[in-house]
C-alpha cells in the first residue's frame, strides 16, 4: 500500500491510523494523532518512540513484549493490545492498538500497520451502566429489608400502643413509650429506605 492511499485513510477515519516501516526504522502517525496526544505537534515526530514514550508505565513491560513476540513469531500476522495511552497534556485515554504485519519471503517482519482505536469514552459508559445496575439492585434490596422491616415495626407499634392502654403502673407504661418512640423511629427510617428503594 502506498503512503498516499494511506494518507487518504487516515482522513477517512477517526481512528489513529499508523505505519511502521520496520525495515527503514521510520514511523508515520496520521493526523489524528495530535488529537490523540493533545499536542498539534505530535505528528511531526517519526520514530517508533513516539508510541512507546506514551504507554502507561504499569502497561509498556506487558506492551512492548505482546508486540515483540508477535514481531518474532514468523507465523503470526496480526497484533492487538489495549492499554492506557500518556497524553502530553497530562491525561490517559484507553486504546485499542491493532496492526497488521507484513513480512519478507524468510518471515521476517518488515513493516507493519495498524490503527488506535479509543475506547475511553465507551469505558466509561460501561462503568456508569455496571454502576447504574449495581444502584438499581441496591435499591431493590432495600426496599425489599424496609418493607419487610416496615411490617414488623407495624406489629411493635400496634401492640405497644395497646400495652400502654392497659398497664397501670407508671414505670411500666414509660417502658411501653420508649418502645413505641423507638419503633416510630424505625419506621420513619424505613420510610426513608423505601424512598430511597424507589429512586
Amino acid at each position: 500500500m502506498t503512503e498516499g492511499r494511506i494518507q487518504l485513510i487516515a482522513q477517512a477515519t477517526e481512528d489513529v491510523i499508523w505505519d511502521w516501516d520496520i525495515a527503514a526504522a521510520s514511523f508515520w502517525w496520521g493526523a489524528a494523532f495530535a488529537d490523540l496526544t493533545g499536542n498539534p505537534d505530535a505528528p511531526k515526530e517519526t520514530g517508533i518512540e513516539s508510541w512507546g514514550r506514551r504507554l502507561h508505565p504499569e502497561d509498556r513491560r506487558r506492551v512492548e513484549a505482546g508486540l515483540q513476540s508477535a514481531l518474532d513469531n514468523p507465523i503470526i500476522t496480526a497484533w492487538s493490545d489495549e492499554y492506557r495511552f500518556l497524553r502530553d497534556d497530562g491525561g490517559e485515554r484507553i486504546i485499542l492498538d491493532r496492526g497488521f504485519i507484513i513480512r519478507d519471503e524468510t518471515g521476517a517482519a518488515i513493516r507493519m500497520v495498524g490503527s488506535l482505536i479509543d475506547l475511553t469514552e465507551r469505558r466509561a459508559a460501561e462503568q456508569r451502566i455496571r454502576q447504574a445496575e449495581r444502584l438499581e439492585a441496591v435499591g431493590r434490596l432495600t426496599g425489599g429489608v424496609a418493607h419487610d422491616f416496615n411490617n414488623l415495626l407495624t406489629v411493635i407499634l400496634g401492640n405497644s400502643d395497646a400495652l400502654q392502654a392497659r398497664l397501670e403502673d407508671p414505670g411500666q407504661r414509660r417502658m411501653a413509650e420508649l418502645i413505641q418512640l423507638a419503633a416510630s423511629r424505625g419506621a420513619d427510617l424505613t420510610r426513608r429506605l423505601l424512598a430511597f428503594g424507589r429512586r
